[in-house]
């Protein structure tokens, strides 16, 4: 019997051996893990004045950019504003006593190296501005000067000017070779501008 109850305490004691061994390994590989935490923690903490540093650079890029981005996003109008450009055209006109009258605004096509029209695609697109502009010669020039004045990404794609020179007392109207000397008479000038807005999808 003596004999029996030593051998359960034998076994007693490697049972409770064991458990305090694990218990010692489980403690030491959390203290390992604990350990590895505060060292990362440690290193970001040590990084946080540079990061916070780069972070402040950057505000202060885009604060130096933005006066940049808002005068691009004004060069470039959206869809919905291609009218107020319209508009601006016709203004700069009257301005010269000229009458100018926008007939047509839409969407230039878009063609491959062989002549195919193709989907535009992308956030940038051509709306194509046509119309005619009547008046003086010396106004229609001016006018044209201050179209390429105002705010917009905006380029003269096609134009034609033809010259009406009065005839006199019969009041009637013909056209002169544009090769001959302008008179101070009317002059109408046929234009296509092509303007680059900004395209929401």
């Amino acid at each position: 019997m003596k004999i029996l109850f030593k051998g359960w305490q034998w076994v007693g004691r490697a049972m409770l051996l064991l458990a305090l061994v694990a218990v010692t390994v489980w403690l030491g590989q959390r203290i390992q893990l604990l350990r590895t935490s505060t060292a990362s923690l440690n290193d970001t903490l040590a990084k946080l004045p540079e990061m916070l540093s780069a972070e402040a650079a950057q505000q202060a890029a885009l604060t130096e950019q933005k006066p940049k981005l808002e005068r691009l996003q004004r060069l470039l109008p959206r869809r919905e504003e291609v009218g107020v450009v319209a508009g601006a055209l016709e203004r700069a006109g009257a301005q010269r006593t000229l009458a100018v009258v926008i007939t047509d605004l839409r969407e230039a096509e878009l063609k491959d190296a062989s002549g195919t029209v193709v989907t535009a695609s992308g956030p940038l697109r051509d709306i194509r501005i046509t119309g005619v502009a009547t008046g003086g010669p010396a106004q229609l020039l001016s006018w044209l000067a201050a179209a390429e004045q105002l705010p917009y990404l905006m380029r003269l794609e096609s134009w034609t000017l033809r010259v009406i020179e009065s005839t006199g007392a019969s009041g009637t109207s013909v056209v002169a070779p544009t090769a001959s000397p302008v008179p101070a008479a009317a002059a109408e000038l046929a234009f296509t501008f092509l303007l680059s807005i900004r395209y929401a999808e």
